[in-house]
């Protein structure tokens, strides 16, 4: 994943014999690498449009599945952003906030925004105007939303934005 201004970027490291994932690096047009080694079972990374934020995605606690650590590149503060609160398995980053199917949530297939670097520990039912807000959400839970997809984001606040997904379903 790369910011919009191409000047940072996020890969997954891998042993060469194995292909083990050891974790993820971030990549400046600097020059300068920063490695963030796995704490758990690893699935990818990601750095959001503006460069900021790095989304890493790993079963930390061992529990529910895929959580999240949220690295503020700037300051080096680490969050950790727990499955069942929210945390992102599908999902895509814009400018400062990520877009990701909560599979926690009351709802069917829904979708919620939460901005980095602020508490993520918003309420995780129903329509909310907070943080992690609620944004879209299926008729019903015959199907998940997939992949999401936020490659357009502006550099604008995530309202009146739009993402895709890669999911279709006849019932939905």
């Amino acid at each position: 994943h790369s910011s919009n201004d191409d000047r940072v970027h996020s890969f997954t490291l891998r042993q060469n014999s194995d292909y083990a994932m050891l974790g993820c690096v971030v990549a400046f047009d600097s020059g300068e690498l920063r490695f963030f080694p796995k704490k758990g079972d690893f699935d990818e990374c990601q750095v959001d449009k503006s460069g900021r934020w790095l989304v890493i995605k790993e079963d930390v606690d061992g529990k529910n599945a895929e959580d999240n650590r949220i690295i503020d590149l700037q300051t080096g503060a680490e969050t950790l952003f727990l499955d069942e609160n929210g945390a992102a398995g599908h999902s895509d980053l814009g400018y400062g906030y990520m877009v990701a199917e909560d599979n926690f949530n009351a709802m069917p297939g829904a979708v919620r925004v939460w901005q980095l670097g602020q508490d993520l520990s918003g309420s995780n039912t129903g329509h909310i105007a907070g943080q992690g807000a609620l944004v879209y959400e299926l008729s019903s839970w015959s199907t998940g939303i997939g992949h999401i997809a936020h490659g357009n984001a502006a550099n604008a606040p995530s309202t009146g934005q739009m993402a895709c997904v890669s999911n279709a379903n006849r019932n939905n």
